[in-house]
């Protein structure tokens, strides 16, 4: 009895492991299509708003990331909300063509940088 609940088990295990064994195998095999970039006036005006905390050591790389979108370069923009960067950061993100909003607060939070940066940008955005 023992020997027929424990082919049981094993029968059972074993088949998990060939049914994730085959579908990982099976999405290897798949090639993944990089959708085209069509007609850019499909595309939506976007802001892409990141909150940067003394971030001085990261954001120059975050920034270059998005940098290399799948997306329309003139259709969206980086803003980088500085809420106590190093002037020299702040510097070295404008040569880089992103946008900076400068901010401080007592206490900062990212719900405040981004309700400051909703107030300073225009209506040049689709925000809908």
């Amino acid at each position: 009895m023992i020997f027929f609940l424990e082919i049981v088990i094993y029968t059972y295990i074993a088949g998990c492991v060939f049914f994730n064994f085959f579908f990982s195998l099976a999405g290897k095999l798949s090639r993944r299509k990089q959708p085209a970039i069509t007609d850019a006036s499909h595309y939506k005006r976007i802001a892409i708003l990141v909150p940067a905390y003394k971030e001085d050591s990261i954001i120059l790389s975050a920034a270059e990331s998005y940098k290399r979108l799948n997306y329309p370069a003139d259709k969206y923009d980086m803003v980088v909300i500085a809420d106590s960067l190093q002037p020299e950061t702040i510097t070295a993100l404008q040569s880089a063509g992103v946008r900076v909003m400068p901010v401080s607060f007592d206490v900062s939070t990212k719900a405040r940088s981004l309700n400051a940066a909703f107030s300073q940008l225009d209506d040049s955005y689709d925000w809908h």
